[in-house]
């Protein structure tokens, strides 16, 4: 959940990426809630928007489980 985030700079992104990773080895799904766009545009930018899952609202990402993925 990084929607009051200020920066997010390249530690952060290798941060999220890290996790997403890890998780997907465990078969876990990473969500990324966010809709501000200091963390937004570095995700785009970097093309990580094609990889992770990225949603505004922590309930946006909780109702992403009641459909089918």
């Amino acid at each position: 959940e990084l929607t009051r985030v200020t920066y997010f700079g390249s530690a952060g992104l290798n941060a999220v990426l890290s996790c997403f990773e890890r998780g997907r080895d465990q078969g876990v799904v990473v969500r990324v809630v966010a809709d501000n766009p200091e963390v937004m545009r570095p995700i785009e930018v970097t093309k990580l928007d094609k990889v992770l899952r990225t949603y505004p609202t922590v309930a946006a990402a909780t109702a992403a489980d009641a459909g089918p993925q």
